[in-house]
């Protein structure tokens, strides 16, 4: 092998060793760092705008990082679930679940990962937190879907479980709420809250 041939070869490893490292290391670095950077706006409660919130939330999620978007809007997820708690306009409502969709919607459509049930966890507690404010069926009927399918990836997982309950009762569809609060009393005997909770099933037609 020629000289010209050999730095040929050292200059393309180079160039790989440093591509490997922006994309490995510093764009995941980077994005972690501003979504640190968001939280603490969004904590310090100074939005006034949709659009100021727009700029903070998407200064992390935009950054294109080979790793760390999905964990990024799943907390997100939790973050938006907390707004939403706190307002009363169902208007308002709409515009945030909106927006975390647009963001949360491939990941959970994709139906696979490897923290893919925590995502659909989240997504469930978003849409029961808007329904029980505004009571728009609608957000009922996204909780119910995702919870059925995080039910059929782990029918063992307490967060399912007990998700499940509560969407049944609030549709008051008795008979699937007897059922998976039976389950939960067999895997969780101790369960005074549950016990309470079903007994109360039991007395309904």
């Amino acid at each position: 092998m020629n000289q010209l041939s050999k730095q040929i070869i050292a200059i393309s490893i180079s160039f790989f060793v440093l591509v490997m490292v922006f994309y490995g290391s510093y764009l995941p670095y980077k994005k972690s760092k501003t979504f640190i950077s968001s939280l603490n706006a969004l904590g310090a409660g100074q939005i006034r705008s949709f659009e100021q919130l727009d700029k903070i939330v998407s200064s992390s999620l935009k950054i294109n990082s080979p790793i760390g978007q999905e964990e990024l809007i799943r907390q997100f997820l939790g973050v938006f679930a907390g707004f939403i708690n706190q307002s009363d306009s169902p208007e308002v409502i709409d515009i945030l679940v909106k927006y975390i969709e647009s963001y949360a919607n491939p990941i959970l459509q994709k139906g696979k990962g490897l923290s893919f049930n925590q995502d659909l966890y989240l997504a469930i507690r978003l849409y029961l937190t808007a329904y029980e404010k505004t009571k728009d069926q609608k957000y009922l009927d996204k909780a119910k879907k995702y919870a059925e399918l995080s039910y059929s990836l782990g029918p063992k997982r307490p967060q399912v479980l007990y998700s499940l309950f509560d969407i049944y009762r609030l549709e008051n569809n008795i008979e699937k709420a007897k059922e998976i609060g039976n389950q939960i009393l067999t895997y969780w005997p101790d369960d005074e809250n549950m016990k309470a909770a079903y007994d109360e099933l039991l007395k309904k037609k």
